[in-house]
């Protein structure tokens, strides 16, 4: 609260809109520094150490249990070892249970209700010529197998994802043939039945590939649809051949590929994540490098903010590390809880230097911090192992119940799969009763009234990202915080205490208008509910809550909540992106909550070295305004016309909360690229969206409409079907035009509060999105 008081001051004394930002951004750096702790990991702990030519690794609850699992692949040949398998958590240790001693040379498998029977099934591929398989979960030790559609086998890469949001997991995989541009080279996905789940259909995204080495999928352009990301690794030529690339979803999963990099050396890995915190997603890529190069880089590509869905976005390639040898796999996670994503990766060569020989103990598992400016180089490299031979994945998760993610790897030459405690928690040891222990910068105090024998120890973590479950409410609770919770974790069976939350300086809980609504929350296993004994100490900022007992040393997770909605979420963007259109530059952008929202400001600079200046705001443009609180996400958009040809406009977001105090939001720079008039037509998504007033929608109409018999029209449905409103716009020019709704039927009645099906119909051609109306 001390931080946002002074920062709530200082924009009222200074009008250096440089200066202010300056300061909010040393204030951020304060707190990052105030809720960072000491990284280090544990000495390995051992998974297994007898499953040969281990590859890839997922990691979920395969057994309903609540605690982490562990399957993997492996690539051998015999049918005496397994190929897929996983190993289950007991706390102690874990315990191997094959599923498949057929399925040889396997190199990925993932999991994920596939049959929607609400249990994770498997699913896996290979490189032989076998097509792809997944196993139906029955909880006990035998899994059904179930072959999909005999087409674009030899895959080395699969994701489980619901593609097309339609409520059912799909699969999305990848070809790996040796073949030269064979017929089978090709990206693409396995449908999931709606009617009758675990039943799929083949769609094929792209026949040009000869080699889709790794794929990750998520909206990468921020418009409300998942895209996929790859990476290819040539084969023939070699270096000219390898390249990374994306797949463009129109939002109806008809792909358009995108280049990312058609440079690189073998790029073995892909993930993407927001790696800069400036609202966008970046791309991670490690390049194993082939046997006569010498490239063996970690990268990431810097998202430079422009048109998401532009195919001229260029990707600004930052290095993290030029020598990790035969790198295997890197993965984004914020291992310290500072707020910034770190790296993990594993690479299979400590010699390297393209030589092809890797050394009966080569093998790394390393990770790199993230100060906070990767932009100029800020990662610090750590190896946690350098003998782990042939080390070929490594993803963090949180395996022993404590906040923070640890760190599993796979060696396939030593087959060998282990895991590295991760021990940034601030902790106390040899606890006794009645006494404070303060934790995580004196954030957090407990006292323990019973448990503590001398002997005991108690373990906090603070994870500023996203609150885990957080639409899953008991009573008494209207909403928890969007980001920000505490995990605590002792190794008693039974305890009970008193524990002070202290609210004052977090970024993810401090922005409160009313706190005496404030209540702690607790995660019971299914929902988030109140803490018993609870009081919010007003004058210092903090929660105390007496006589809290628990029967198990599993971990507790806590948030803070708001008991009504007067104490509602702060302004969160989800995500702020600019397009080039004919008519100039579209802004869009999409909110997670609004606290208290009057409006918005587009502020717009028009190089690095101008001062922004504001160019729009909520008070003359009513499609600026905001949703005043709100715990739904809603849209907006806003056209900047006032562009030039070729000019590079940087742009910021502001929002205006009730008392006039302005918070901006992230930034994004886009060179102006005038967009000539296609002969095609696009329906956008309405602005505010839920709205109470006027909604805006945006459609763009081809130049010619003559090639559509003249007909266009734009048309609104209640969800039976019944026409609601109706409007012709076969008058109106091609290019973007805006259709204000006003929520009023073609009697100029008012309609009822609910969702509504808007249409954009174009010759015989249709496209719908949903709005929602609330009075």
């Amino acid at each position: 609260m001390l931080i946002k008081r002074f920062c709530i001051l200082y924009n009222k004394m200074s009008r250096d809109i440089d200066m202010r930002l300056l300061v909010c951004v040393w204030l951020i750096w304060l707190v990052n520094i105030l809720y960072s702790q000491n990284l280090g990991f544990s000495t390995p702990k051992i998974v297994s150490n007898n499953f040969p030519l281990a590859k890839r690794l997922d990691i979920g609850d395969l057994d309903q249990d609540g605690d982490p699992d562990i399957i993997a692949t492996s690539s051998n040949q015999n049918t005496t070892d397994p190929n897929v398998a996983w190993f289950e958590n007991i706390g102690s240790g874990f315990v191997q249970h094959n599923v498949d001693l057929n399925f040889q040379t396997a190199r990925e498998a993932r999991m994920g209700d596939l049959d929607n029977d609400g249990f994770n099934d498997i699913a896996a591929v290979n490189r032989n010529s076998t097509p792809i398989v997944w196993w139906k979960n029955t909880l006990n030790t035998s899994w059904s197998s179930n072959t999909l559609q005999n087409f674009c086998m030899e895959n080395h890469a699969i994701v489980i994802v619901d593609l097309n949001q339609d409520g059912y997991l799909d699969i999305v995989s990848a070809e790996a043939n040796n073949a030269v541009l064979g017929p089978d080279s090709c990206v693409f996905w396995y449908e999931n039945s709606s009617v009758n789940p675990g039943t799929f259909t083949l769609h094929i995204i792209n026949q040009q590939f000869q080699q889709m080495i790794s794929l990750d999928v998520l909206d990468l352009d921020g418009d409300g649809d998942l895209d996929i990301l790859g990476t290819e690794v040539g084969l023939v030529d070699e270096i000219a051949d390898d390249e990374v690339v994306w797949f463009e979803n129109d939002g109806n999963q008809n792909f358009t590929q995108r280049e990312v990099d058609f440079n690189s050396d073998a790029p073995m890995y892909v993930r993407a994540g927001d790696v800069d915190n400036d609202g966008d997603k970046d791309i991670l890529v490690c390049d194993w490098g082939h046997v006569d190069g010498t490239s063996h880089d970690v990268f990431w590509y810097e998202n430079d903010g422009k048109s998401g869905a532009d195919p001229t976005k260029i990707w600004v390639k930052h290095q993290i590390d030029n020598a990790f040898y035969n790198a295997r796999s890197t993965e984004f996670v914020d291992l310290d809880g500072d707020g910034d994503l770190d790296v993990v990766g594993a690479a299979c060569d400590q010699v390297g230097l393209g030589s092809g020989q890797f050394p009966s103990t080569g093998g790394y598992v390393t990770y790199w911090l993230n100060d906070g400016s990767p932009l100029d180089g800020g990662w610090t490299r750590v190896d946690l192992i350098t003998d782990f031979d042939y080390a070929y994945h490594a993803l963090a998760e949180d395996m022993d119940d404590d906040g923070d993610p640890d760190i599993v790897a796979s060696a396939q030459d030593s087959g060998a799969i282990f895991w590295w405690e991760n021990t940034v928690n601030d902790s106390a040891i040899n606890l006794i009763v009645n006494n404070d222990y303060f934790l995580w910068n004196n954030k957090v105090r407990i006292n323990f009234s019973s448990g503590p024998t001398g002997a005991e120890k108690v373990k906090v973590f603070y994870n500023r990202g996203t609150v885990p479950d957080r639409t899953s409410l008991g009573s008494g609770v209207d909403h928890v915080a969007t980001n920000g919770f505490y995990t605590l974790k002792t190794d008693m069976s039974s305890y009970t205490c008193d524990i002070e939350f202290s609210y004052a300086g977090i970024s993810e809980w401090s922005n409160i208008t009313n706190e005496s609504t404030l209540i702690l929350c607790v995660w019971d296993g299914t929902q988030w509910i109140p803490v018993n004994n609870q009081n919010v100490k007003t004058t210092v900022d903090s929660i105390l809550v007496s006589n809290f007992a628990r029967s198990t040393n599993d971990g507790v997770k806590f948030t803070l909540g708001s008991s009504t909605a007067d104490n509602p979420l702060p302004v969160q963007l989800a995500s702020f992106t600019a397009q080039n259109t004919e008519e100039g530059i579209v802004l869009n952008w999409k909110t997670a909550s609004e606290l208290n929202n009057l409006g918005f400001e587009i502020w717009r600079a028009e190089d690095k070295d101008s001062l922004f200046e504001m160019i729009a705001d909520y008070t003359t443009y009513p499609e600026l305004e905001g949703a005043g609180t709100s715990n739904v996400g809603n849209s907006y958009s806003f056209l900047d016309a006032n562009v030039r040809e070729g000019k590079t406009y940087l742009y910021k977001l502001a929002d205006i909360d009730f008392n006039l105090q302005r918070m901006f939001h992230g930034s994004l720079k886009i060179t102006y690229l005038k967009q000539p008039l296609a002969n095609t037509f696009q329906l956008l998504q309405n602005y505010p969206n839920p709205f109470n007033g006027v909604t805006n929608i945006p459609v763009v109409l081809p130049l010619n409409l003559r090639n559509f018999h003249n007909k266009a029209e734009l048309r609104i449905y209640d969800l039976l079907g019944k026409l609601v409103k109706r409007y012709n716009l076969s008058s109106y020019s091609g290019g973007m035009q805006i259709i204000r709704w006003d929520a009023r039927d073609q009697h100029d009645n008012m309609v009822a509060s609910g969702n509504y099906v808007y249409q954009l119909v174009v010759g015989e051609f249709t496209i719908s999105k949903k709005l929602v109306y609330l009075k």
